[in-house]
Order: C-alpha cells, then structure tokens, then sequence
C-alpha cells in the first residue's frame, strides 16, 4: 500500500491519470490517502474506474483476507475530489453502454467512472490538422 499513499512524483507530474478499479480494495485508512496522492499528481484530469460504487450514503468496508472489498459511495468519493480542487463528473457504466448498444444489458450495475477535473486547469491549445 505505501506505493499509493506516498507516490514519489512531483505535484502535479502527469496531464491525466487513470486508476482502475484500486480503489475497492483499499481499507478506510488507505482510501482517503491513496485518493489525495492520485489527485495530487494529477495536473488536469485522473479518470477514476470504480466496479463497485453506488448512491449509498457511506462507504462500506469489508475486510477479506488480505484484501478490501468495499462498496464506495459515490457522494463521498465526489465530496473528497472537490475538497482537492477538482469537479467530479460521474458516469454510469451500464447507463451508457445499454443507451448505446440496443438490448445490451451490462452485467455490474455498480460499475462507474469518476473523471475528476481540476478546477483551474490551464486553456487548452487546439492545433488544426495542417498545423495552423
């Protein structure tokens, strides 16, 4: 666990981060830390897969073995993103498959995804194809 709590990276070192399906697993004490350390690296966006995560009103932590397998409130865990700068979009993932691919029914409804967008992040520059 101490690689996600104490990430030796400057702050912020990457455009985009991305973290799946980590989370889930970490224990009330790690989450929290492992959360700020993903966001603190992160310069504009970290993108967030979760597989178990839900409108529950708090988190849930089960301890197996040597592991977590936790259900994450989706409330918490956007409250946490903002209190680090960041907006929190969340998407469902079975939401946006079945609204896609007709009769298509997504076996995990509790899959999402967060995208934590800083607040201030910097313009982007667009170039056109051509260079221009």
């Amino acid at each position: 666990m101490s690689a996600l709590s104490a990430l030796h990276f400057r702050s912020p070192a990457f455009d985009v981060t991305v973290a799946f399906d980590v989370y889930e697993h970490l224990s009330p004490t790690a989450l929290p830390l492992a959360l700020g350390e993903s966001l603190r690296v992160t310069r504009d966006e970290c993108w967030m897969s979760l597989f178990n995560a839900d409108s529950c009103p708090d988190h849930v932590f089960q301890e197996v073995e040597d592991y977590h397998w936790n259900m994450l409130s989706l409330q918490l865990l956007a409250d946490e993103i903002r209190s680090f700068g960041f907006d929190a979009e969340i998407y469902s993932v079975p939401y946006i498959l079945e609204s896609r691919f007709d009769g298509y029914r997504h076996f995990n409804r509790e899959a999402h995804i967060i995208v934590a967008r800083r607040k201030n992040r910097r313009a982007q520059q667009v170039v056109a194809p051509n260079g221009s």
